[in-house]
């Protein structure tokens, strides 16, 4: 089950004369998500991850996602990374809410205070522990120079769904396996900690490597 992003009139008319680049043929292809051009994503530098919102979910649980998710941005190499958490200083008087979109005297703010050409935005809007593990993510990252909408991925995983329990088998058998044995992949199927990394995993397979930009 996926949800929808909602964005701006003009980042449709974009989606619709852009168009998406292809994604890494190992994402599920149900999962909703939007990447720019290469020429887009090539001209940022830095990247400014702003800390989780959790307006459904524990605190905590969207700490450690924030932290995989990172992480996972960092490992794609495509720019680098800074964390910034909510009450940091810097942008304490900022009103940062993944579902607005940023004003221009905000992105100008934002590049000022951070040093960065971008910022990823996001919550974690749904957590369902076991016995039916579930989470709901959206995250939005925006170019600071013009607004422009880079990489979006809204998406709710169900561990009860066949093809999520597939994508679990996958992600434990290529990624986790090793240093677990004899563990299996219930292991994500029950540990919330574990569950969030395999989301945080698929979420950020939806972005390139710098490796396959450079190939295009």
């Amino acid at each position: 089950m996926s949800g929808r992003i909602c964005l701006p009139v003009m980042t449709l008319l974009v989606l619709a004369l852009v168009g998406c680049a292809e994604p890494p043929r190992d994402v599920a292809w149900s999962m909703d998500h939007y990447l720019a051009s290469p020429a887009d994503l090539m001209r940022i530098s830095s990247v400014a991850f702003i800390e989780l919102a959790s307006p459904l979910a524990d605190a905590e649980l969207a700490t450690q996602l924030g932290q995989s998710l990172h992480d996972d941005i960092q490992s794609r190499g495509l720019f680098s990374v800074q964390a910034v958490a909510r009450d940091d200083f810097r942008c304490r008087e900022l009103m940062l809410d993944v579902n607005r979109p940023l004003e221009l005297r905000e992105m100008q703010q934002i590049r000022q205070a951070l040093g960065c050409d971008a910022i990823v935005l996001g919550e974690l809007y749904h957590f369902q522990p076991y016995p039916r593990m579930g989470a709901g993510l959206h995250l939005r990252m925006v170019d600071l120079k013009n607004g422009k909408l880079l990489w979006g991925v809204k998406y709710t995983w169900n561990s009860s769904d066949k093809e999520t329990f597939r994508r679990i088998q996958k992600y434990w058998r290529e990624n986790v396996r090793e240093g677990y044995e004899p563990a299996k992949e219930d292991m994500v199927l029950m540990s919330p900690r574990h569950f969030l990394k395999f989301v945080s995993h698929e979420a950020v397979s939806t972005l390139p490597t710098r490796d396959d930009l450079l190939k295009k």
